[in-house]
């Protein structure tokens, strides 16, 4: 019975509705008598202020009589008289109530009358019918006379009148009208106003008749009071109707939007800090429900913006209107307006050519702008909200406006050139970047043919003045395309096809142009197409990359990228363009795919490569797809390119692009470069967490290093990022996900790797912005060093987030062009043989006889280097990519590009030499952000945001040589000017003036200095002078200043706001406070720091919140320069007014040149030189064809006397046997009418004696006080084989360092000592650990073969951390400072790190004052938690820290161990990679960490174990067994060039004695214990190296290119990275590749070790030598014959791509999420699938698709998870329709290689 019950209220709720026709009478929620005019006292105002700093505001205030006339329910005339008005533009003042400060109730300056000429126009009556059910707006009947801002006024009157109620089915249908008391009380509609079609909310509330007076003081006056009373004196009830507008959830928008470069991550509603949008309409009305007649309407909107991006004082505009009613009069006599125009919308309209076409009516717009393209296009630029400021909204009627802007644009074009750039004085003053702003203004409202006739009057006025003319030509295009319109293009266009503009500045224009075009058309777009395919273009290949790539982004922002209807401004003039379009799929896409196709140029073929990951397409997967899988002819390195292309291309389409991604990096047979290309995209690609658990689980048995180093760095990295909530970005789901799955993976080693993806972001809190960044870096087979290098930083400003540069680079064959070189170098005096083996034929012959034998019978096949290839790719603020390749497939294109030079020398003299031009400038617009939003007023919210830069660069520079000394020679004037200004503003068309509240931010560097730069190689000095102007009398050489600021300006007036007569500066409560200091009368030079700040904080407090607010990183204060502002009374950034200034007064300064001079001086010490110190110099070398210097050794002090004398002088006070010095002589001259000198001397000096490694550092500044550090190190001894042994070693480093400062060093210093050792618990934790107890277990079971293991140099590790660290700080006679700041370091120690303070024990000395005095520190390091303890022990207090963490990323690498291994090279500490090869027995390791047994070691062979298997050969290394057991020994023979090492054990060897007998060249050498010996050969009287016998008779050998340990048994040998990839032998290729560990002498890769050892058997060098089985020898033989070698596979991914790329056609429904809904398409979609495309655009249908909406719960996202998983849901078809959309939809698709 409830139900039933139920049922009928709502069925009656219904009717009664239905009956009524609203709430009120028909048409209308309220009762509107008909043949009644009512007349409303009218008040509004519209200001824009920043609240939060002041009250100065801009603005409009009118006052008024609105006539409501009422001919019927459903039609209505309103006219608007008697107006008085008020321009706003100065600081406004309260009324001395509480809220008096709010914008709405502060004073307003006193209006005036509204002048006759507008009077008339808001006179005209205005027409409009209504909705009889619903009381929506119909139709508008207005006069074609009135101006635009007029009718968009009174369409807002119209919207305050309007009142809309749904019609009783659809309540119904949508459950919107409840049962019971409510129905009546609240709905929901959707509404069209002035600016949109949005949802708006209606709560009708009783409210109690006391109240009245008060809400919403409807009763001001008396007269007020009387109509009140009359009206509803016969029933006493009241009602407030509240309608508040939801403009997140607006169907369609009035608004004008264009931005660059980034997007917003919020709808296009309200985004949280970046503005917020409010309206709310009251109505006050009385009587019964059914017959409401309204007395008051009161509407008030706020928008609120973050204009800088940063917390600071947001910006505000406010509009309130009040609406009371004072009078009903009879009769309603409705005259319809004279030359009537019929409207049938409310929104925002633009009067183009006589006719009013309402924003966001595409079909309107679309014949407007079609009508234009052949005329004017310059009448639809006044839609740009920066011409609405300067228009007015009025139209270019007659010519005078037209003259008045040419005049202007030539005017500010010739300030720029003849006084701006050229003028050093008050640059800041002269506002340079906005002139240029306001040059672009001007261009806009030209046409084509005003536009040349400017340029044409301008050159002109130049005349012959070749610099100017050229000034003109930077400053003119620049700022014209910098217009973004259609004919500014068509001009840019035709200069370039003409030659007018030069190649430089072509391809700088065409790469500005996505980021300036606002009106990407059809036209447009067309014009640049044919532009860009143009012979003009194609002929000058750097100029035609740069238009295909920036053709391409414009596309990709235009048609494709998923923020185009909001980037630009669609709703003013309707989509441009689309996916679907035919220049993309038919013209533009082709086009690409038949320049890849047909192209023979490798560098082309890879620009269109990365061009097409540029385009974010379904189409150009297929492209793509082709070039990956390696069946598209083409290089590795268009494979490269072509896999990082889809993190761009796929990105739009994961579900295609990660399958084919992820099975490129799971194929172990593709290159490793390819592998983690394939990696580092697949995590761009966002990857579903089943993909990272196989990634995870793929690195223990990975086998690539290189690979398993970037995995683990990314995920380790990525895991490690915080949590940037506030940003709610994408990259956080990763950031979850590599936490998860990190635990799973396998480790890597090193605190540099050598191949790493590293991930990065912050959060500046109180700023309120954060960067995400991401580093990469691969090294390839061939060489340690990166090859390839990425990085990408992406900035978020709250809810805004762009990328402001994007970096890439490869570089390959380096050792390619090493080897071309050097076969220049020494090929100059090979005349018998020619070419490249005439070269390597005389180097051979510096080869002893042995080791050229044991290459001719080894057949030791020369590595060949790699290809040469390099690669440029950068992306500037997401809109300027530049791309730069070469790619060379032979050495001798290497020689032709490189060595031409060194061969002959005097080309290049003859290329630099001589007087160039220097004459550049550039304007760019970093931001160029244009919004405008239809107030509630109806008068524009203008809102503009630019970040201008000018740059400009003139002089000359000279290059003269004198004999073989360049010298440089420039007369260079720099200008740099920025700066980030936004305003918001409105029109007043009563005084013809825009008005508007903004803020500037300003940097200017100012160098006018002219340069001269000069190199004597002889002398090793390097001089630079810098000559002062001495024309002016004051310059700001730095300027900075923020200022807010008013402005009202006349319209047509393209002088720049901030140089306005009427530009006020708006100033805070706070006093303006002014520091200046002078400095610089020491130099010569007049100096000012002014710094003048309305910062109520000035102090150093204020400088550490400065740096908190950036997080104590002084890289973020880079990142976000324009951050750095003043602080408000709360310490929070504040757009207050600040400025500072450095200013230089030439007049004044008695310095005209600076000069700085620099000379070098360079000693060493070594054995071979007795002991002695030779100093090195350059010298002339006399017919030198290459180099003109060589290095001479010179002992007598008459060279470089008082230089010899310092580095003589460092090197003997240390005491070291061998070692090495440098000095630095630095004089800085100020030459003048007063020269100043000042002289500084640094010297730096290293050193070792024994096992003592020794430093100095001395400076020598101008008052003959010194600075010195000198210290040392004491080095244990490292065991080398087993782990017993590094157990047992004692890890005692010893170290010293002195401090000291004074005339010789001894006045004050600081003495620090102590040791570093690893603690017994560490060595246990080796045994205790999982490791030690599985190594255990490995040498039980296999003995001494454990030492080769993994777990063995892990467990050796373990046992050789160091965790112990105890050192003493001893202060001797120190100043105050230093006792302030060790006082200050431990205050900040506590703070920092309060929570881990375990306690501060006093202790029985005092500090006292005292300036000598002792800590102690010790040092407890737990590698296992990465944590560690500390103890200061101070004279008066005692302090310990407990378990403090180690932050990331010092965690990744924190301990690390000493053990790496005696001759480690410091390259496997450092990076992780260790190219150590190990023989113990017969067992081998080999570089590649491969363990295998040498079969028939024991057969008193040599084999060769590693060789440079270079072209150069330059020395190998051999082993033999000396007998059929281990026990007796091996022998080894080291080669380098003539020379020849062995190293023999005795006849006594055993394992209790190992002796060795050294033989140098047939000479027995004899070593002393832990003695270093240099070795020299004997035949070229060269170092060779050193060698060493330890303390456990372990022979250590040294090289510059390889190390041996040798213990009889045992070898040790490590190379060089240098010789990664280029070495061969038994220890493996050492490129760490698994798959390289058996490649033979001729890169044959063998099938087992057995033929593979045979291959490096050396039959001859040994009497003894054992024949080598017949077995083995004949696989030998048939496996050299068939030679297999290795060979990359391109992973087949075609056919996986056409199965998940599905049918040609499918059906697929629609999703659109809005904030609180989900809205689905009712029926589905027709689309093509990813491998093709529409027929053509002729072939699109446009249909309307309903759309149903529900809120989003579990029915909604399972729907969605259906229409994921291509599901057709019939029943959606039953649900309401909420909307409906034109949909574009194709009728024929046909496959993408149909092109």
């Amino acid at each position: 019975m409830k139900l039933l019950g139920l049922f009928c209220l709502v069925g009656l709720a219904a009717a009664s509705i239905s009956s009524r026709g609203g709430l009120g009478s028909e048409g209308s929620i309220f009762n509107w008598d008909s043949g009644k005019t009512y007349v409303f006292k009218y008040k509004s105002r519209q200001v824009t202020g920043f609240p939060g700093l002041a009250t100065e505001y801009s603005g409009l205030g009118l006052e008024c009589n609105v006539n409501l006339a009422v001919q019927s329910t459903t039609k209505f005339s309103l006219s608007v008289k008697e107006c008085s008005y008020v321009r706003i533009s100065d600081k406004l003042h309260s009324t001395g109530t509480d809220d008096s400060k709010n914008w709405r109730f502060i004073e307003l300056p006193t209006f005036s009358t509204v002048p006759e000429e507008f009077a008339r126009y808001l006179e005209i009556p205005t027409v409009f019918n209504i909705e009889r059910e619903t009381g929506e707006f119909k139709s508008l009947t207005v006069s074609g006379d009135e101006p635009e801002w007029c009718i968009n006024y009174k369409k807002a009157l119209v919207s305050l009148v309007q009142t809309k109620i749904q019609d009783s089915r659809s309540a119904v249908e949508t459950n919107r009208i409840e049962s019971g008391k409510e129905t009546n009380t609240f709905w929901r509609v959707k509404e069209e106003s002035v600016d949109g079609v949005c949802e708006v909310m209606y709560q009708l509330n009783e409210i109690p008749a006391y109240m009245i007076k008060d809400l919403p003081r409807v009763a001001e006056s008396e007269h007020n009071s009387r109509i009140l009373d009359s009206m509803c004196q016969e029933d006493g009830s009241f009602y407030e109707l509240v309608k508040t507008k939801d403009v997140n959830s607006c169907e369609k928008r009035s608004s004008f939007s264009y931005y660059k470069p980034g997007h917003f991550r919020c709808p296009t509603g309200n985004c949280d800090g970046m503005w917020s949008r409010s309206s709310i309409t009251r109505y006050i009305a009385c009587g019964e429900v059914s017959n409401l007649k309204v007395v008051s309407i009161q509407n008030e909107g706020e928008l609120y913006q973050n204009l800088m991006g940063i917390n600071t004082e947001n910006i505000l505009t406010g509009t309130r209107q009040v609406m009371k009613l004072t009078e009903v009069k009879s009769g309603a006599q409705i005259q319809e307006p004279s030359n009537p125009i019929v409207l049938k919308s409310l929104l925002y309209s633009y009067k183009l050519k006589n006719k009013l076409v309402p924003n966001g009516d595409e079909s309107e717009i679309n014949e407007i702008r079609g009508e234009l393209t052949n005329e004017k296009w310059a009448a639809i630029a006044k839609t740009l909200p920066r011409n609405v400021m300067v228009t007015g909204g009025d139209d270019l009627k007659n010519d005078r406006p037209v003259k008045e802007i040419k005049e202007q644009i030539k005017k500010l074009i010739i300030e720029l050139i003849e006084k701006d750039l050229f003028s050093y004085e008050n640059v800041a003053e002269k506002q340079i970047t906005m002139k240029t702003l306001n040059l672009a203004r001007g261009f806009s409202l030209l046409t084509k043919e005003d536009i040349e006739s400017v340029y044409e009057e301008l050159k002109s006025h130049f005349g012959s003045e070749h610099t100017k003319k050229e000034t003109l030509k930077n400053v003119f295009f620049d700022t014209l395309l910098m217009a973004g319109l259609e004919h500014n293009v068509m001009v840019v266009k035709k200069y370039i096809r003409n030659g007018e503009i030069s190649k430089v500045q072509s391809a700088s224009l065409l790469m500005s142009m996505p980021h300036y075009i606002i009106t990407p058309t059809h036209k447009v777009l067309e014009e640049i197409y044919e532009l860009v395919t143009s012979s003009e273009i194609k002929e000058k290949s750097y100029v035609y990359n740069h238009a295909v790539m920036s053709f391409t982004v414009l596309l990709e922002k235009a048609c494709v990228a998923d923020n185009r209807k909001t980037s630009y401004p669609t709703f003013v003039m309707g989509e441009f363009c689309h996916p679907d379009s035919d220049i993309v799929v038919n013209k533009w896409i082709p086009f690409l795919q038949k320049e890849l196709r047909d192209s023979s140029s490798l560098e082309k073929k890879n620009m269109i490569i990365v061009t097409l990951g540029l385009l974010s397409h379904r189409n150009v997967l297929p492209i793509l797809v082709p070039v990956i899988e390696g069946t598209a002819q083409g290089t590795p390195l268009n494979r490269f390119l072509a896999i990082y292309s889809l993190a761009n291309a796929g990105r739009r389409n994961p579900n295609l692009a990660i399958p084919i991604v992820f099975a490129v990096f799971s194929n172990r047979a593709e290159r490793t470069e390819t592998r983690i290309a394939a990696f580092n995209t697949l995590m761009k690609l966002n990857p579903p967490m089943a993909i990272l658990h196989k990634i995870a689980a793929s690195t223990w048995s990975e086998s690539d290093k290189e690979v398993l180093k970037v995995v683990f760095t990314a995920i380790y990295s990525l895991k490690e990022q915080r949590e940037l909530e506030p940003m709610r970005t994408t990259s956080m789901s990763m950031q979850r996900k590599a936490a998860v799955v990190f635990p799973m993976m396998k480790a890597v080693k090193g605190v540099f790797p050598t191949s790493a993806t590293l991930y990065t972001s912050d959060y500046l809190k109180d700023l309120n912005i954060g960067f995400q960044g991401v580093y990469s870096w691969t090294s390839s087979k061939d060489s340690i060093l990166p090859s390839e290098l990425y990085t990408k930083m992406v900035y978020m400003l709250d809810r805004y987030q762009f990328t402001p540069l994007q970096i890439g680079a490869r570089f390959k064959g380096v050792e390619t062009i090493v080897e071309e070189l050097l076969k220049v170098v020494v090929g100059s005096g090979v005349s018998s043989v020619s070419g490249g083996e005439g070269v390597y034929g005389q180097l051979r012959e510096s080869l002893s006889a042995e080791w050229k034998h044991v290459i001719e019978q080894l057949r030791i096949k020369s590595r060949e280097g790699s290809n040469v290839e390099s690669v440029l790719y950068m992306n500037i603020m997401e809109s300027a990519p530049i791309f730069m390749s070469l790619e060379a497939t032979s050495s001798e294109m290497i020689r032709e590009k490189i060595a031409g030079f060194l061969e002959n020398p005097s080309t290049l003299r003859q290329k630099l030499e001589g007087q160039t031009e220097i004459n550049y400038q550039r304007i760019f617009d970093l931001s160029p952000t244009e919004m405008m939003i239809p107030s509630d007023m109806g008068f524009p919210i203008v809102i503009e945001v630019h970040m201008p830069i000018t740059f400009s660069l003139r002089g000359k520079m000279e290059v003269s040589w004198t004999s073989m000394v360049p010298s440089v020679s420039m007369n260079v004037r720099t200008l740099y000017a920025a700066q980030y200004t936004g305003w918001v503003g409105t029109i007043c068309p009563f005084t013809k003036e825009f008005v508007a509240t903004g803020t500037e931010e300003h940097s200017v560097i100012n160098l006018p200095f002219d340069f001269t730069i000069e190199l004597n190689p002889t002398e090793q000095k390097l001089n630079i002078r810098a000559k002062i102007l001495s024309n002016v009398d004051q310059l700001d050489l730095l300027h900075f200043h923020v200022r807010p600021f008013v402005v009202h300006q006349k319209n047509w007036d393209l002088t720049p706001m901030t140089l306005s007569s009427n530009m006020k500066v708006i100033k805070s409560d706070t006093k303006e406070t002014m520091i200046k200091k002078n400095f610089g009368d020491h130099f010569g030079l007049d100096l000012t720091s002014v710094l003048k700040t309305e910062s109520p904080f000035t102090d150093k407090r204020s400088l550490f919140q400065t740096l908190r607010m950036f997080n104590y990183n002084p890289l973020n204060l880079l990142r976000f320069s324009w951050a750095n502002t003043a602080l408000d009374v709360n310490e929070m950034p504040s757009l207050r007014r600040h400025e500072y200034k450095l200013q230089y007064r030439p007049s004044q300064s008695q310095t005209r040149e600076i000069e700085i001079s620099v000379a070098t001086g360079f000693a060493t010490k070594s054995e071979q030189s007795g002991g002695a110190i030779q100093y090195h110099a350059l010298k002339n070398q006399e017919g030198g064809a290459h180099f003109p210097y060589t290095i001479r050794d010179v002992s007598e002090e008459s060279v470089h006397p008082r230089r010899q004398q310092q580095v003589r002088q460092i090197l003997g006070q240390m005491e070291v046997e061998s070692g090495a010095a440098i000095t630095l002589r630095t004089t800085i001259s100020f030459k003048g009418s007063r020269t100043h000198v000042i002289n500084y001397i640094l010297n730096l000096a290293g050193g070792a004696k024994g096992l003592q490694q020794k430093w100095s550092i001395n400076l020598e500044g101008k008052d003959s006080n010194k600075f010195c550090m000198n210290g040392m190190v004491h080095l244990p001894n490292v065991p080398m084989w087993k782990v017993k042994e590094v157990r047992a070693n004692s890890w005692d480093y010893t170290f010293k360092n002195t401090i000291g400062y004074g005339q010789d060093c001894t006045q004050s210093q600081v003495k620090i000592e102590g040791s570093a050792k690893v603690s017994e618990e560490q060595k246990e934790w080796s045994r205790e650990s999982p490791e030690g107890k599985q190594l255990k277990r490995m040498e039980e079971r296999n003995g001494d073969l454990a030492e080769l293991s993994d777990l063995a140099q892990q467990v050796k590790v373990q046992a050789s951390t160091l965790d112990t660290i105890n050192y003493r700080i001893e202060f001797e006679n120190v100043s105050n400072k230093v006792v302030s700041f060790n006082n200050w370091s431990i205050q900040v120690l506590k703070g920092i790190w309060w929570p881990y303070l375990k306690s501060v024990s006093p202790t029985s000395g005092q500090v006292g004052g005292s300036h000598s005095f002792t800590e102690r520190v010790v040092v407890k390091l737990s590698p296992k938690t990465k944590t560690f303890d500390l103890k200061i022990v101070r004279d008066n207090e005692e302090v310990k820290f407990e378990n403090v963490r180690v932050p990331y990323p010092f965690n990744y690498f924190f301990t690390s161990s000493v053990y790496q291994g005696e001759m480690g090279l410091g390259v496997k500490a450092v990076t992780g990679q260790s190219n150590e090869c190990r023989l113990n027995k017969d067992w081998l390791k080999t570089f590649n960490k491969k363990t295998m047994k040498i079969p028939h070691f024991h057969d008193e062979c040599f084999r060769l174990l590693s060789a440079d298997c270079s072209h150069m050969k330059r020395w190998g290394v051999m082993v033999r067994s000396l007998g059929k057991t281990p026990e007796s020994g091996n022998e080894l023979k080291m080669f380098i060039k003539k020379s020849e090492i062995i190293l023999t054990p005795s006849s006594g060897y055993s394992s209790y004695s190992k002796n060795i007998k050294v033989t140098i060249d047939g000479s027995e050498v004899t070593l002393n214990k832990q003695k270093t010996k240099t070795i020299v050969g004997k035949s070229t009287g060269q170092t060779i190296g050193t060698v060493m016998l330890r303390s456990d008779n372990t022979i250590v050998f040294k090289s510059v290119l390889f190390a041996v340990k040798f213990d009889g048994q045992m070898v040790d040998l490590e190379i060089l990275p240098v010789f990664k990839n280029r070495v061969c032998g038994l220890c493996g290729t050492g490129s760490e590749q698994l798959k390289d560990a058996l490649v033979g002498p001729q890169e044959c890769i063998y099938s087992k070790p057995e033929v593979f050892a045979a291959s490096y058997r050396v039959q001859s060098g040994s009497q003894s030598c054992k024949p080598l089985p017949q077995e083995i020898e004949r696989e030998l033989s048939r496996e050299d014959q068939e030679c297999a070698k290795y060979e990359v596979i391109p992973t087949k991914v075609g056919r996986s791509f056409e199965a998940l790329a599905g049918d040609c056609t499918s059906h697929r429904h629609e999703i659109i999420e809005k904030s609180h809904e989900i809205c689905l398409s009712q029926v589905p979609l027709t689309q093509c699938g990813a491998q093709c495309r529409p027929a053509s655009e002729d072939a699109l249908l446009k249909k309307q698709i309903g759309f149903t909406c529900m809120p989003k719960n579990r029915m909604a996202y399972h729907y969605v998870q259906k229409i994921h998983n291509q599901q057709v849901l019939s029943e959606l078809k039953t649900l309401p329709t909420s909307f409906s959309l034109d949909k574009r939809m194709p009728r024929t698709c046909v496959p993408v290689h149909d092109f």
